[in-house]
């Protein structure tokens, strides 16, 4: 063999060599962090029996009506992530965090993450809970549960208010992702080495050092675990079961999203104002009128009034005061259901970082 090609027969071989060894130091590495960040992840909320596993919930506030709040897709901890915002909604509301199966403090689980099954699995846990009338409030790929949610369970759904929430036939919802590639860098610690440079991506300003502390303990556990895979693979799946479906007519809608976003150029075309803290509310239902959630039930509120499309609700109060969320100094006022929440901007800001707007 000639000098020149052993030589890089020998190079090759080195290269090899050290990245295998590399390789098998992140995969021990994270095998043995994962056992010992066991001990140091925190319990919170409350533990319900869904399908013989155990699925955490927290309750927060008295008020006399409820808001379930959903994740959008890969929330390491709802709880926590939602922390701000159910601070603020908890002053006069009773508040349901749900985590679902794979996600904060909740079991994994075998059953396939279908919407169908997601949805099941959550209502089964808040009527463990006795909560049978609520707002349903999701972000990201809650808004796909929550269409069906509304539609199966029409008496106990007195609104759904969506933050950057997902819709039927949104661009990339198609996408197939590289679930065996992303299941090997997993068990290789890469991403726990990625993660680590990274850091949590929660504002500092608004999430204390505790909570961030721990959102990244919960984000080596549950991100890309096997549930987490799961849910992953099934994406366009459930998008496309939800092509074709909406929320009920009667059903009152109010979304907020981002006012602009540059992954995300094209629009519903429906927006009704554009309040100054990166925030919008509308309602696709009509281009004319934002829609209000009212205190009534449902059936009650869909008349039209003057300036409103067929089958969204007369403006009110509420959307003028939603209107008014761009004068509102550092906060934002949104109402819903009779209520004004007054949530710190910062929690949108670093909400709407991580999660790139409209993504599942």
């Amino acid at each position: 063999m000639k000098k020149p090609v052993k030589r890089v027969l020998v190079a090759l071989t080195s290269v090899v060599a050290v990245i295998a060894l590399g390789l098998t130091a992140t995969t021990v590495g994270n095998a043995v962090a994962t056992t010992i960040e066991q001990d140091r992840i925190e319990p919170y909320g409350q533990k319900v029996t869904v399908d013989g596993h155990d699925m955490n919930v927290m309750i927060t506030g008295e008020g006399s009506e409820d808001i379930v709040l959903l994740p959008g897709f890969g929330t390491a901890s709802p709880v926590l992530d939602f922390e701000p915002l159910v601070a603020e909604l908890a002053r006069d509301h009773r508040v349901i965090v749900v985590e679902p199966f794979g996600y904060g403090l909740s079991d994994g689980t075998d059953r396939a993450r279908t919407t169908d099954n997601i949805v099941t699995e959550t209502h089964a846990a808040l009527q463990e809970l006795g909560v049978d009338d609520y707002v349903l409030m999701g972000h990201s790929i809650a808004g796909i549960y929550g269409i069906q949610f509304a539609n199966r369970y029409p008496d106990e759904v007195r609104a759904f208010v969506g933050i950057d929430s997902s819709v039927p036939g949104q661009p990339g919802s198609d996408t197939e992702l590289p679930v065996a590639l992303f299941s090997a860098a997993k068990s290789l610690g890469l991403v726990r080495l990625i993660a680590s440079f990274r850091g949590t991506g929660y504002d500092e300003s608004v999430y204390s050092e505790k909570a961030r502390e721990q959102i990244a303990l919960l984000t080596d556990r549950n991100t890309l675990s096997p549930t987490y895979l799961n849910a992953m693979s099934l994406l366009p799946a459930n998008f496309e079961d939800a092509l074709g479906t909406s929320f009920p007519e009667d059903l009152p809608l109010l979304l907020f999203v981002v006012a602009d976003n540059p992954s995300v150029p094209t629009g519903c075309g429906c927006t009704r104002s554009r309040p100054r803290r990166s925030l919008t509310a509308r309602s696709c239902r009509s281009t004319e009128s934002t829609t209000s959630i009212t205190p009534t039930r449902r059936g009650s509120s869909t008349s039209s009034a003057p300036g409103s499309a067929r089958g969204c609700p007369p403006r009110s109060d509420v959307s003028q005061r939603i209107e008014a969320a761009g004068a509102a100094g550092s906060q934002t006022s949104r109402s819903v259901s009779g209520w004004t929440e007054q949530s710190h901007d910062g929690y949108w800001r670093s909400r709407s970082a991580r999660s790139g707007s409209a993504t599942s």
